[in-house]
C-alpha cells in the first residue's frame, strides 16, 4: 500500500492537506472548518455553520443552529424543526406532521391521511383513504370524492361528475357531458359540440354538429364532409378527395395516384405506381422510375439516372 500525502498552502486560513492511502481519504479544511474521514464510506464533516454530518453505514445526523434543524437518518427516519418558519417535521417510515402557525396548516399522513387549514385562503383540505373535502370562501368551491364518485359546486360553474365502474358522468350548466365506457364501446354527448363515438369491435361514428363533420369508420371505410372547409374525404380503399376553396388543392388518391393543383403556386402533380410528374411555372420536373432506372428532368439540371442489376 502506497502513501500519497498531498499539501496545498493558500493561506493560513485555507490550509488544504489530503491523504490518500489506498482507498481511503482524509481531508481537512480550517478555512472552511471541515473534516472528511472516510473508512469504507464513513465520513465525518463540521462546518461554521455547525453542522454535524455522520455516515456510518447508510446513517446521518446533520445539526444547524442557524436554521434550528436537526436530521437523523436510520433506516429512512428523519426529524425537522424549523424556528423562524415555525414547522416541525416528523417522518417514521411513512408517518409525518408538520405544522404551521403562520399558515395555520397541520398535516398528518398516518396511511395516506392529510389535513390542512389555511386561513388566508380559507381552504380546508381532509383526506382520508381517497376522500377529500375542499372548501374555498372566496371562490365559493365545494369538492367531495367518495370513491370513485367526484361532487364540484360553483356558484358560476357547478359540476357533477359520477365514476360507477368504467361509466363517467358530468354535468355543467354550459358544458354538459356524458361519457359511457363499457369495455371496449366508448359513448360521449356534449350539448355545444354534440358528438357521439361508438367504438364496437373496429367500428366508429363520430358526428359534430358545429363542423358537421361525419365519420363512420367500418374496418378501414371512412367518410368525412366538412362544409365549412368544403373538403370531401372518402376511403374506400384508400381512395380520397379534398377540396378547399380557400387553398384551391384538389386532391384525388385512387390506389396511389396523387392529382394536386394549386393556381396560386400553379403546380400539378401526378403519381402513377412509381412514376412521378411534376409541373411548375419556373421550376418544371419529371421524374420517371421504371425498375430500378430513374430519368430527371428540369429546364437547368436535368438528369438520367440508369441503375441495372445484373
Amino acid at each position: 500500500m502506497r502513501l500519497h500525502t498531498m499539501s496545498h498552502y493558500k493561506s493560513q486560513t485555507s490550509v488544504l492537506i489530503t491523504v490518500h492511502p489506498g482507498c481511503e481519504s482524509i481531508t481537512v479544511h480550517p478555512g472552511h472548518a471541515s473534516i472528511t474521514v472516510h473508512p469504507r464510506h464513513a465520513s465525518l464533516t463540521v462546518h461554521r455553520n455547525a453542522s454535524l454530518t455522520v455516515h456510518p453505514r447508510h446513517a446521518s445526523l446533520t445539526l444547524h443552529p442557524g436554521h434550528a434543524s436537526l436530521a437523523v437518518h436510520t433506516r429512512h427516519a428523519s426529524l425537522a424543526v424549523h424556528t423562524r418558519h415555525a414547522s416541525l417535521a416528523v417522518h417514521t417510515r411513512h408517518a409525518s406532521l408538520t405544522v404551521h402557525p403562520g399558515h395555520a396548516s397541520l398535516t398528518v399522513h398516518p396511511r395516506h391521511a392529510s389535513l390542512a387549514v389555511h386561513t388566508r385562503h380559507a381552504s380546508l383540505i381532509v383526506h382520508s383513504g381517497h376522500a377529500s373535502l375542499t372548501e374555498y370562501l372566496g371562490h365559493a368551491s365545494l369538492t367531495v370524492h367518495p370513491g370513485h364518485a367526484s361532487l364540484t359546486v360553483h356558484p358560476g360553474r357547478a359540476s357533477l361528475t359520477v365514476h360507477p365502474g368504467h361509466a363517467n358522468l358530468t354535468v355543467h350548466p354550459r358544458h354538459a357531458s356524458l361519457a359511457v365506457h363499457t369495455r371496449h364501446a366508448s359513448l360521449a354527448v356534449h350539448t355545444r359540440h354534440a358528438s357521439l363515438a361508438v367504438h364496437t369491435r373496429h367500428a366508429s361514428l363520430a358526428v359534430h354538429t358545429r363542423h358537421a363533420s361525419l365519420a363512420v369508420h367500418t374496418r378501414h371505410a371512412s367518410l368525412t364532409v366538412h362544409p365549412g372547409h368544403a373538403s370531401l374525404t372518402v376511403h374506400p380503399r384508400h381512395a380520397s378527395l379534398t377540396v378547399h376553396p380557400r387553398h384551391a388543392s384538389l386532391t384525388v388518391h385512387p390506389r396511389h395516384a396523387s392529382l394536386t393543383e394549386y393556381p396560386g403556386h400553379a403546380s400539378l402533380s401526378v403519381h402513377i405506381r412509381h412514376a412521378s410528374l411534376s409541373v411548375h411555372i419556373r421550376h418544371a420536373s419529371l421524374t420517371v422510375h421504371p425498375g430500378h432506372a430513374s430519368l430527371r428532368e428540369h429546364p437547368r439540371h436535368a438528369s438520367l439516372t440508369v441503375q441495372v442489376q445484373k
